[in-house]
């Protein structure tokens, strides 16, 4: 009997330890889809070609905001050519399909999500079944939606998507308010050109010692009341050509201080990003590479190998781009140089496009030249203005003046407009009212 008994209770001590083990071991076979994921470390947000994730977003957005929703979902489509169920907050997705929440939603996963925010911050992560993708303000929500296709589309596939569990990315975008057109495209628009007292800086020999001769403008950009002006030799060939970076102040023309001399090619133009701190410059000579200076040094910090031919170049601080133009396209890349797309333009016939771009997150500021062939002192300058991200030509302005424009930059409600002079051996300046 005793044996019995110590059988018995063999039998029901085993079976609680068995019990025991069962109750801390998640159960793999038979859960549910949130708890395999949790176990694997892995948010599968499509599958063999099914999309498991839809995007959600706020009803009420700036339409800056809205854009980048769109972007969204072209982004996915071309990583993964799966077109996602994509609504706005007003509505639900079918059964069984989870949320991309973008904005301020009405879910409760951005509720939650948005508390935490401060002053133009944004977050992307987690929150129980929805990926959220959340902001302060509609202009750092742009930032927050570039931020996601850069980092989160990295490993998608044809048909394949997935995401780590435990994803959080968290950022500080830009303040509502911060940028804004440049410009007021509706009505008729008047260019008024004055010319601004020109920095020292007609054509000149070394100034390391050399007797190369630095004759021509080319690119530039504006930097606060600071003007940019990148000088080059006469020698077209790739590896000849010689630059200087010459700082000046708009308002005074004093020269600030000079870089030292560098291999930038035609270096065409240049523009500014405020993000990193630094002046790219489009070599132009060769259209397939990009230079990268410290703003403050002057001092190259590296070369750049993009995707496509362009010749002038400007950068977008709201949603991180850079746009380049070429003869034929407009092209479009990330913040790290990656090629996203192009799209074709048109120029005004009998003119040369492509001297030097702007943009202000909306549209994008082209200069158009032209020079009678048997007049060299007929002379004509438009600024044209197109959608920054549909290339649509939206209007173009005669500048009124008679040099050969070569960049433009833009402060304190002003463009600025570079020039080579008459004799072809340094600067004009002119300071740019539209009205």
């Amino acid at each position: 009997m005793k044996k019995y008994l110590s059988i018995v209770c063999l039998i029901l001590t085993l079976s609680m330890l068995l019990c025991a083990c069962k109750n801390n071991t998640p159960d793999i076979a038979y859960s549910s889809d949130t708890q395999t994921q949790a176990v694997s470390g892995v948010v599968e947000l499509i599958l063999d070609g099914e999309a498991k994730y839809g995007i959600v977003r706020a009803s009420n957005m700036s339409n800056a905001a809205v854009d980048s929703c769109a972007e969204l979902f072209s982004a996915i489509y071309k990583a993964t050519s799966v077109r996602v169920p994509f609504i706005t907050d007003d509505y639900t997705l079918d059964a069984g399909i989870k949320e991309i929440l973008v904005g301020n939603t009405s879910r409760e996963e951005s509720k939650r999500a948005m508390d935490a925010l401060e002053t133009s911050e944004y977050v992307i992560k987690i929150v129980d079944d929805a990926l959220v993708i959340a902001a302060e303000n509609d202009t750092a929500l742009v930032d927050a939606v570039n931020a996601f296709i850069e980092q989160c589309l990295s490993n998608a596939s044809q048909g394949k998507w997935t995401m780590n569990a435990n994803l959080s990315i968290e950022g500080k975008g830009s303040e509502d308010g911060e940028t804004g057109p440049y410009i007021n495209v509706s009505g008729t628009l008047k260019a008024t050109a004055t010319k601004k007292n020109d920095p020292n800086i007609d054509a000149f020999y070394s100034l390391e010692g050399g007797r190369d001769y630095f004759t021509w403008v080319q690119g530039g950009c504006v930097i606060n009341n600071y003007l940019y002006t990148f000088m080059i030799t006469d020698k077209r060939v790739l590896g000849d050509e010689k630059c200087v970076i010459i700082k000046s102040d708009i308002e005074t023309g004093e020269v600030i201080s000079y870089s030292k001399e560098m291999a930038l090619g035609h270096a065409n133009d240049a523009t500014y990003n405020p993000d990193e701190n630094t002046i790219v410059v489009a070599n132009c000579t060769d259209g397939s590479i990009l230079h990268v200076l410290d703003a403050d040094t002057l001092q190259l910090k590296k070369n750049v190998n993009i995707s496509g031919g362009i010749f002038s170049i400007t950068y977008d601080p709201i949603k991180k781009h850079y746009i380049g133009v070429g003869h034929e396209y407009i092209y479009y890349y990330t913040s790290t140089f990656k090629y996203s797309h192009k799209i074709a333009y048109t120029y005004t016939q009998g003119m040369s496009g492509i001297q030097g771009v702007l943009s202000d997150g909306k549209y994008l500021y082209m200069l158009e030249y032209y020079q009678n062939p048997n007049d060299g002192f007929d002379i004509k300058n438009n600024l044209v203005v197109y959608e920054l991200y549909t290339a649509k030509r939206v209007t173009t302005i005669d500048l009124g003046i008679n040099r050969e424009a070569e960049n433009i930059g833009y402060y304190n409600g002003k463009f600025y407009v570079s020039c080579n002079n008459i004799s072809w051996k340094g600067l004009d300046f002119f300071e740019v009212e539209i009205s």
